[in-house]
């Protein structure tokens, strides 16, 4: 039970520390609040999210849909 509660607390954890990585357009970058984006740390991100929420955690829906336009945008370009 204990190895549970420590994966619960860290994916929670990490799910709110990604917030400030992730710049206006919805990209996410190597560090907090830099407001550039990587490409694959992107889709990286956006998979664990997707995967998170799956699972049943909470993700912050402004933030899942910030990601999703932005990857429907680089798609498209």
């Amino acid at each position: 039970a204990d190895e549970f509660a420590t994966v619960q607390r860290n994916v929670k954890a990490g799910i709110e520390r990604l917030k400030a990585f992730q710049n206006r357009e919805g990209g996410f970058g190597y560090w907090p609040g830099d407001g550039g984006y990587d490409s694959w740390s992107t889709s990286y991100v956006g998979h664990f999210l997707i995967e998170a929420e799956a699972k049943g955690f909470f993700v912050p829906a402004d933030m899942l849909k910030r990601w999703k336009k932005f990857q429907r945008g680089q798609a498209q370009a």
